[in-house]
């Protein structure tokens, strides 16, 4: 099958609809960087120690694909501990109410442990 023949299934969406939805949809990715963000610094306040914001905050990339990096660096107190599947999505569940997060929420979330880790480095 063509890529035409694919397209031809799909309904095209008027200029209208498109620009309506586009707004939502950056409107939906702002609000879920946000409650990440919020989130983030809440954990990493209350929960995580000075190892957890520290592996977090040395992440290079943070998207989508990295969430499981997040919760495992999350929840590592020592190099060699072992963390599984079961353990990295009770880590987003404890922070998200399904388990799932958004890419926008994961980079949210890094960026609310990292600000306050730049907050921890800079104190006197």
């Amino acid at each position: 099958m063509t890529d035409q023949a694919n397209e031809a299934e799909f309904p095209k969406v008027l200029p209208a609809n498109m620009e309506r939805l586009q707004k939502s949809k950056e409107g939906y990715r702002a609000g879920q960087f946000e409650k990440g963000r919020r989130a983030g610094a809440d954990w990493a306040q209350e929960n995580a120690e000075y190892c957890h914001l520290r592996a977090i905050a040395m992440l290079d990339e943070v998207d989508f694909y990295t969430m499981a990096d997040v919760a495992m660096a999350g929840l590592k107190d020592e190099p060699g501990d072992y963390i599984d599947g079961n353990d990295i999505r009770n880590f987003w569940c404890d922070h998200v109410e399904t388990g799932n997060p958004s890419e926008p929420f994961v980079v949210g979330f890094v960026k609310g442990v990292v600000d306050v880790f730049r907050a921890v480095e800079n104190a006197k």
